[in-house]
């Protein structure tokens, strides 16, 4: 799994949770994950540069056509019986027929080639971030079927099973057979769980690695204190009323 990971020194020191968590309240929306892992990837970015470096490449070639070699040096020389002779070299090529028309040509080619391929890595990176996050979707509807529908009904099941085997209306098989269907949801609802986080890990490595900082939750607002009523005010007693019956 270390290697797997690529993990080593002190980073192998992980250790396996006891149980997966539960699913987040809220996954990453699909309106700017696909701008975020062109952003991201590093595929995407070795297209873009090669691309670029192309492009610098054929601005260079045409802007240096019609200048061919030059050589810039320091010349020397001395007769036998004369002096030391000193002075500078300039040696200028002038392409009359070749002005690297094959050279630009190629270089133009190989640029088109990078720019189609760098749209069909962007283009495949975007189709990976849109399915990942569709299974990650998937993956939270099941969880949430087993979660709130199949593993409830099929506790009820067995509840009302037990009771019907205390009333001797069933056998012990058949107080069995519900139980058994209560562990097959057990156990499947742990499989969407599972299911569920590798599809959040596999819409992280195409997003580029990690996936986008969630928005801050809003807070919730105070509740208003709770309004204490005023009682109606007391009538003033009348003469009549001090006077026994």
């Amino acid at each position: 799994m270390n290697r797997l990971l690529g993990l080593w020194g002190e980073t192998t020191s992980w250790r396996f949770a006891e149980q997966l968590p539960s699913i987040p309240d809220a996954d990453p929306k699909l309106d700017h994950l696909e701008s975020f892992a062109m952003s991201r990837r590093l595929d995407v970015a070795v297209a873009k540069r090669r691309a670029a470096l192309l492009s610098k490449a054929v601005d260079l070639a045409r802007s240096t056509r019609l200048v061919g070699r030059l050589d810039v040096g320091v010349d020397m020389h001395q007769d036998p019986n004369g002096p030391l002779l000193l002075g500078p070299n300039l040696v200028i090529e002038l392409p009359i027929f070749d002005q690297r028309q094959a050279t630009i040509a190629r270089l133009e080619a190989q640029r088109r080639e990078m720019e189609r391929r760098l749209q069909e890595v962007a283009i495949d990176a975007r189709s990976e971030v849109r399915l990942a996050a569709l299974r990650l979707d998937t993956g939270r509807q099941m969880v949430s079927h087993y979660r709130e529908v199949v593993v409830p009904l099929r506790t009820t099941v067995t509840e009302q099973a037990l009771l019907h085997y205390n009333g001797m209306f069933i056998s012990a098989f058949q107080l069995l057979a519900a139980k058994q269907g209560e562990v097959d949801a057990r156990r499947g609802y742990l499989e969407a769980l599972r299911d569920y986080w590798i599809a959040r890990a596999e819409l992280a490595r195409a997003l580029g690695g990690s996936l986008p900082p969630a928005p801050p939750r809003p807070a919730a607002a105070p509740a208003p204190p709770p309004s204490i009523a005023t009682p109606p005010p007391v009538p003033p007693a009348s003469e009549g009323d001090h006077h026994g019956h």
